[in-house]
């Protein structure tokens, strides 16, 4: 309809979700309808992508704790690096994290949300687990199983588990290394539950602040 009037017609499309196959691996009538449209009349495509670097500086302004921003700034490209192997290219949920880990940070002692090296055993696997969560790819029960071998994978040779795709797709992250446990950051993230008093005394049991033993 666009031709006779000489047009330029824009159509906004999220083909992740047009071309979302059924359980059995193949497209459905409605999907396949639509690739077929769109291959005799799209001509052009453009594909969005949302300026990462800009919009985390914005993020890290909005966050109000000091100590935080600074901690943000400092572990920028590893933020940035999580967020891109997530593959979700949704800035909400770099925001929603961001603030979201503010607010556990604020369940600690002032101590420790000025430590870099204890926040930084923390921030991989909760940010990595936040995208996977918002992404609707990890449920409630997957959480406390990150960090151990995913034996029904391993053991029954059937396809992989949550755990194990996500361990994947962030190679970088260490799951096992997440200081608070995996416990918290589950009951953080699903439930916006956070235990001060268990935040506060896992942290001070941890290596970074626990006092070396006379030998």
């Amino acid at each position: 309809f666009g031709e006779p009037d000489d047009s330029q017609v824009i159509v906004i499309a999220n083909e992740e979700q047009t071309q979302k196959p059924n359980d059995d691996g193949k497209l459905s009538a409605t999907s396949q309808d639509h690739k077929d449209i769109r291959e005799k009349l799209i001509g052009r495509t453009f594909a969005i992508q949302a300026d990462l670097h800009s919009a985390f500086s914005g993020f890290v302004e909005a966050v109000e704790d000091a100590d935080i921003r600074k901690f943000f700034t400092i572990k920028r490209e590893e933020i940035e690096t999580i967020f891109t192997q997530s593959n979700t290219d949704n800035l909400r949920f770099l925001r929603q994290t961001m603030l979201d880990f503010e607010r556990l940070a604020g369940a600690m002692e002032p101590a420790h949300r000025r430590k870099t090296e204890a926040l930084g055993d923390i921030v991989g696997p909760y940010f990595a687990l936040s995208f996977e969560m918002k992404a609707q790819r990890i449920e409630y029960s997957d959480v406390t199983k990150f960090g151990a071998p995913d034996w029904s994978s391993l053991l029954s040779g059937k396809a992989k588990g949550p755990q194990t795709k996500t361990g994947e797709r962030y190679p970088e992250v260490k799951f096992d290394n997440a200081l608070l446990g995996m416990d918290v950051i589950r009951d953080a993230l699903f439930n916006g539950a956070l235990n001060s008093e268990t935040i506060r005394e896992r942290m001070a049991q941890s290596k970074y602040f626990t006092a070396p033993k006379d030998e």
